[in-house]
């Protein structure tokens, strides 16, 4: 099993040029799959590189999205582009809204977004403030949202995708995987949260954190120890 895994790659920071000399050392790695783990660009980018993607770099592709993805969308619109983007591309593959992928014989991949949740440690009023209004069409502060209404919506879609993740692991684990490797954005354990070589700021660990996403992995790590999960994630940088 060969891989490329990439993660944070903010894509949309290159001109096309530059991203067509990426893809180009992307394509020279012998692989069989890339993985993504999110912020992949911004929209309306976001499409756009995936399909660049696509065209310049051969090979199965399957990634997640990161908080940039959604960028000046809604949830559901970004996920909606996404998925018809997949359907044009059989080798695109969005393992969020997926059930998990048997990769190999005992070998499965299963992933989620992840949100930032807020419940690991308490972060400073500043750091809430500043990491709870963002550029995502329903998560931004305005006074009809409150920073309590944004919190509880990112919440919710946190246990959302925990909830599908828990369906994607039992469901491998039913196809007899023993290796399952779990893609996803934000950090879901605190000891994941690294940025810049450095560990947690315990000011910020709330703000960086996906704890629903970690107690499912928790859960069925504990639950089946003779099956060896790998887990890949981004965002911190």
């Amino acid at each position: 099993m060969k891989i490329t895994w990439l993660t944070d790659i903010h894509l949309n920071l290159l001109n096309r040029n530059q991203r067509l000399a990426f893809y180009d050392e992307i394509s020279k790695a012998d692989r069989e799959w890339l993985l993504i783990t999110g912020d992949i660009a911004e929209p309306p980018l976001t499409v756009t590189v995936l399909e660049e993607l696509c065209q310049h770099v051969p090979c199965t592709i399957y990634f997640v999205l990161g908080n940039h993805d959604y960028y000046q969308q809604t949830v559901a619109q970004t996920r909606a582009e996404i998925l018809a983007l997949c359907e044009q591309y059989p080798q695109l593959h969005y393992i969020t809204l997926s059930e998990g992928v048997l990769l190999q014989p005992e070998l499965a991949m299963v992933g989620v977004d992840g949100w930032i949740d807020f419940r690991y440690g308490e972060a400073t009023e500043a750091a809430t403030l500043r990491y709870a209004d963002e550029n995502i069409i329903g998560l931004t502060l305005t006074p009809q949202n409150s920073v309590e209404a944004i919190i509880s919506k990112r919440q919710a879609l946190a246990d959302a995708d925990a909830a599908h993740l828990s369906k994607q692991l039992t469901k491998m684990i039913d196809s007899q995987a023993k290796k399952i490797i779990i893609l996803t954005h934000v950090p879901p354990f605190v000891k994941a949260w690294w940025h810049k070589d450095f560990l947690f700021d315990e000011d910020l660990l709330a703000v960086f954190t996906a704890q629903a996403t970690g107690e499912i992995i928790d859960q069925f790590a504990r639950q089946y120890p003779e099956i060896n999960f790998l887990l890949l994630c981004g965002h911190v940088h």
